[in-house]
C-alpha cells in the first residue's frame, strides 16, 4: 500500500444498541477505513500496524476526528466514538481541531465519545486524567475499551471514571459454552456498574451470546449480529434494521 493521502480516509459507521428485546442504535463507533484506487476499502487491521511503525497514528487520528465532527453536524441527535491512539493524548494538532470543531458547534462534543484502551489510560495515567478533563468541559464522554486486559486498577477506574466499558471480545466470543467467560463478564459487569459506568459487549455474533449478556447486566451491545460496519450512517435507524435476527432476550 502506497502513502496514504486525506482523501483515502473514508469511516465506517457501525452501530451500538440498548440490550433489550427489541434492540436499538444509542450510537455508532467511527472505524477507519482506507480507500484503493480500486475503490476497495482496507480494514484498519491491514494498515495501522504500519502506520503506529511510521509514526502517522496520529495523523490517521485528526482525520477520523475531521470526519467524526462533520458526520455529527450533518446528522443532528446522533452519537458517535472515535478511537485514540496513546500519544494522540498529547497531539497539538489534534486537540487544535476537537477545540476550533466544537467551538463552533458546541453540541458536537456533546454527540461524541472518546474511545482510550486499557493501555493507553496506564502508560501515563496523570496525562490521561488531564486529556480527558480538557475534553469533559467540552461535554464529551469516554469509554474504556478492551475491559478485562488487566491494565487498569480498582483505583484507576474510581479516578478517571470513565463513562462506558466496553468488554474485551475474549470474554465474549464462547461465553455460551465457558463458564469462566460467563464468571468474568458477570464480575466485569459489576466492577462497572459499581463506579456507575455503562457496559458495552464487543463483538456480539449470535443470539445465544446476547441472552447469556442480557441475563448477566450488560447495557449494551456491540458485532456483527446487530449490524455492520457502513459508510452510510442512517440517524434514523430502526431496530429492524440494526438486528440481523430474531433476539429473545428473555429465553432460556
Amino acid at each position: 500500500m502506497g502513502a496514504i493521502c486525506d482523501d483515502d480516509l473514508a469511516i465506517a459507521f457501525q452501530p451500538v444498541v440498548l440490550a433489550e428485546a427489541h434492540p436499538r442504535a444509542v450510537f455508532h463507533e467511527c472505524l477507519v477505513r482506507v480507500r484503493e484506487k480500486s475503490g476497495e476499502l482496507v480494514i484498519a487491521g491491514t494498515f495501522m500496524p504500519a502506520m503506529e511503525q511510521l509514526g502517522l497514528a496520529t495523523l490517521i487520528d485528526r482525520e477520523v476526528l475531521v470526519l467524526a465532527l462533520e458526520a455529527l453536524a450533518q446528522n443532528p441527535g446522533i452519537r458517535l466514538s472515535i478511537n485514540i491512539f496513546p500519544q494522540t493524548m498529547q497531539e497539538a494538532q489534534w486537540m487544535m481541531l476537537f477545540d476550533e470543531g466544537t467551538s463552533q458547534d458546541p453540541e458536537l462534543g456533546e454527540r461524541l465519545i472518546i474511545e482510550v484502551t486499557e493501555t493507553a489510560a496506564m502508560l501515563e495515567p496523570a496525562h490521561t486524567l488531564a486529556f480527558m478533563n480538557r475534553r469533559r468541559r467540552k461535554g464529551c464522554a469516554f469509554a474504556l475499551d478492551d475491559f478485562g486486559m488487566g491494565h487498569t486498577s480498582f483505583g484507576s477506574l474510581r479516578d478517571f471514571r470513565f463513562d462506558i466499558v466496553k468488554i474485551d471480545d475474549r470474554f465474549v466470543t464462547d461465553i455460551p459454552t465457558n463458564a469462566d467467560s460467563r464468571f468474568f463478564v458477570e464480575k466485569l459487569v459489576e466492577i462497572g456498574h459499581h463506579f456507575n459506568m455503562m457496559t458495552v459487549a464487543e463483538f456480539v455474533q449470535s443470539p445465544a451470546q446476547a441472552r447469556i449478556l442480557h441475563e448477566i447486566g450488560v447495557d449494551y451491545f456491540h458485532g456483527f449480529y446487530f449490524g455492520t460496519p457502513s459508510l452510510a450512517l442512517d440517524p434514523d435507524l430502526k431496530p429492524e434494521t440494526v438486528v440481523a435476527g430474531p433476539v429473545v432476550l428473555g429465553a432460556g
